[in-house]
């Protein structure tokens, strides 16, 4: 599958992972039942682009730091897990835990605390999780902080596939080294775009803390499914909407609100070539 149609799949399973079981459930029923009259805003649409691939199956969430993963399964015997992005204060807790401690007992491979802490108990939860599902193939996603989550537990699960959306980095150099020497590492895509702030504010300070990317860095739209070209010229201007840090590839992710009138343009599935 070419990335641009896996990242857009996953797109939509990273939006649709800030709504709870009972509005998953009532999100598909309502595409079902409305057919081309879906909204954006309650879930149906996105259910309904994401159903010609996956279901949802199940949500685990980790009631001490309130990270949560939802597990969406086909019937070609595939799982996409998605992390949702943060929500609650116990989320930008661990967020802020931004101290390098060593991953595991490796006193030279180090992590950030707060997602070490949060990835770890959320494993606990989601692997007798995925054994109950029974998936042959698994692909992580995930959202900002549900991004962070999303690859130390890929990173737990020897995963397939991991492609993340605004994500942070979540190491040092020799994490990363470490990280890319895995066959994951090969398969592992973090999309961002010029216009997300929160990429934009956060990046120096990774820099200055000694963090580093794994995987592939994969420039996209905000607003459209299309990969960028690396060498593209950034816009000029500061990136300053903050809705823009919940814009990929056309796909609102966040939570949901009275106020949510995002629309969606253009409506575009996924080939499943």
């Amino acid at each position: 599958m070419r990335l641009i149609d896996n990242a857009l799949r996953c797109s939509l399973a990273a939006s649709l992972a800030y709504l709870s079981p009972t509005q998953l459930v009532a999100a598909r029923r309502a595409w079902r039942h409305s057919g081309l009259f879906t909204s954006v805003r309650d879930g149906s649409e996105y259910a309904g682009r994401l159903a010609t691939d996956f279901t949802f199956a199940e949500q685990v969430v980790e009631p001490s730091t309130q990270a949560s993963a939802t597990i969406f399964r086909s019937e070609a015997g595939e799982a996409c897990v998605a992390f949702r992005g943060s929500t609650s204060m116990q989320n930008f807790r661990s967020m802020f835990a931004l101290d390098l401690v060593p991953l595991d007992s490796d006193l030279s491979i180090k992590v950030h605390r707060g997602y070490q802490e949060a990835s770890a108990r959320l494993y606990e939860l989601l692997e007798p999780a995925l054994e109950r599902v029974g998936p042959e193939r698994v692909v992580f996603t995930g959202h900002s902080y549900g991004g962070g989550t999303a690859t130390l537990c890929a990173l737990y699960h020897e995963a397939d596939t991991l492609i993340t959306f605004s994500a942070p980095r979540v190491g040092d150099a020799a994490f990363a080294r470490t990280f890319d020497a895995t066959p994951l590492g090969a398969n592992t895509a973090h999309l961002v775009h010029d216009e997300d702030p929160v990429l934009r504010q956060n990046q120096p300070l990774w820099d200055a803390l000694g963090y580093s990317n794994v995987g592939r860095v994969v420039r996209c739209s905000a607003t459209q499914p299309l990969l960028l070209d690396t060498a593209d010229a950034p816009p000029a201007g500061v990136a300053w909407n903050p809705l823009s840090h919940c814009r990929y590839l056309g796909t609102y992710m966040g939570p949901r609100t009275r106020e949510f009138k995002w629309k969606l343009k253009p409506n575009y599935t996924p080939s499943r070539s």
